[in-house]
């Protein structure tokens, strides 16, 4: 059976130590500089696309294969975060980063667009291990913070964001000046940044997953949840198989592949939407910009509140804002409105990711907490693939109206599934299994042990 502890009140005062806030300032920083490059995937991919292949419905394809890498480098990097530490997993990731920017710019220069695939696959496969980032920042916070230390280094990103427009125009201009290819130029930046980030998460010490391990040595005298208790005989070699059976493990499953999949799909169609309406590059990167910043800049203020509000409450939440935003986005020919759009989609995903990620913390111990995160983007990868191209298609086909309505469709299963979650009060889950539950085959029997 699960045991689960009701934390005191004072535990959400608590005080956090100095270790763990300079590690929380170093992986904030190097999410937030690392971070910059992301945008370059939904606002220049998508636009390359479609100049190497003319096919409108294949402009979905960049945030599609961001979907293949993640479920292709999800399970492998939380092996290696629960093997070696959080710190090799983001490290493995930025290498590739690296790797996939610098023959993007080649392929892009000689016209290649199976190159550039094979290049946008590897920068999109670090980007999917950059992910442990957020087991990262779950491991070192205890459980009525969990959530609010997650949106720390979240909120990194959106210092990123900010840097996302100034390379692009940046590299406008100067590829204008040079006579360079603007649509090639913004990847150089990837490794000049890159190198700064592993620099930061190198600093970062110990390794969360071994502050996780210990956390009532840095919080002495705060009960922990069954998530962070230390268990007897554990081991990196531990199935995560009954953990994936759990039911709260099921509602971040369903949830995070849903707000992934939507969000990929807006996020790749927005360019086109605001091409379409005669909008230039620059315009289109501050619309992205300002998604991303929907997606991070409020992350804080919503990790307090899940800390606050409890884990269900967030997911529901979220996944509402991000279904009317995806409704809104494709609406519309002027630009206010379909930025408020995509970027209601940006507070979304926010508030659902953050939920759901402080969920698989509050129950997965340190040593399978990293692969438990991996088979959720695994699986969440799978409609980060067939939603941008489903969106592309659609679009073709059908127009902005049918987008529209498929991304607010979206948001429907996220809401029912997280109605059924069954939390007494901010990360405790009750025994007992929801109807659900049964029709997906899950019995209590199955459930992890958290003695």
């Amino acid at each position: 059976m699960v045991q689960t502890e009701t934390p005191p009140p004072q535990e959400s005062q608590s005080k956090i130590p100095s270790l763990i806030k300079r590690n929380t300032v170093f992986l904030a920083s190097a999410q937030a500089i690392v971070g910059s490059t992301f945008q370059l995937v939904p606002s220049v991919a998508g636009l390359i696309i479609l100049r190497l292949t003319g096919n409108i419905a294949l402009v979905g394809l960049g945030q599609g294969m961001l979907g293949i890498s993640r479920m292709v480098i999800a399970y492998p990097a939380g092996k290696v975060a629960d093997a070696l530490g959080r710190r090799a997993a983001l490290l493995m990731g930025i290498l590739i980063l690296c790797f996939g920017a610098v023959i993007i710019y080649f392929s892009v220069v000689a016209g290649n667009f199976l190159v550039f695939a094979a290049g946008l696959v590897l920068v999109t496969m670090g980007q999917g291990a950059i992910h442990q980032m957020r087991i990262a920042a779950a491991d070192m916070y205890p459980p009525k913070r969990k959530a609010e230390g997650i949106s720390y280094v979240m909120s990194g990103s959106a210092i990123g964001a900010l840097g996302g427009p100034v390379i692009v125009t940046y590299a406008t201009d100067y590829s204008r000046i040079e006579s360079l290819d603007p649509y090639a130029t913004p990847w150089l930046f990837i490794p000049a940044l890159a190198v700064v980030s592993a620099l930061l998460i190198l600093l970062t010490r110990p390794d969360p997953r071994d502050i996780a391990k210990n956390l009532g040595k840095y919080y002495p005298g705060i009960p922990l949840s069954a998530g962070n208790r230390k268990q007897e005989g554990s081991s990196e070699k531990e199935s995560i198989r009954p953990f994936l059976s759990y039911y709260p493990i099921i509602v971040a499953l369903v949830v995070t592949s849903l707000a992934w999949g939507n969000m990929n799909m807006m996020m790749a169609m927005v360019a086109v939407v605001l091409n379409h309406h005669g909008f230039d590059l620059p315009s289109i990167s501050i619309s992205v910009a300002i998604h991303i910043l929907g997606m991070y800049a409020l992350s804080i203020p919503l990790g307090r509140i899940t800390d606050r509000w409890g884990r269900k409450k967030m997911l529901i939440l979220g996944s509402a804002l991000s279904g009317v935003g995806a409704f809104m986005t494709p609406l519309f020919e002027t630009y206010e409105p379909i930025t408020i759009g995509i970027f209601l989609v940006g507070v979304g995903w926010s508030a659902a990711i953050v939920a759901s990620t402080a969920l698989v913390g509050d129950v997965a111990p340190p040593l399978v907490r990293g692969r438990v995160l991996g088979i959720v983007e695994l699986t969440s990868g799978i409609l980060s693939v067939a939603l941008p191209v489903a969106g592309g298609w659609i679009t073709g086909v059908y127009g902005f109206f049918a987008l529209g309505v498929m991304g607010l469709g979206a948001s429907i299963p996220t809401i029912i599934v997280a109605a059924f979650l069954r939390e007494r009060s901010p990360a405790v889950y009750d025994h007992k299994m929801p109807i659900l539950s049964q029709l997906m085959t899950v019995t209590l029997d199955n459930k992890p042990n958290h003695r």
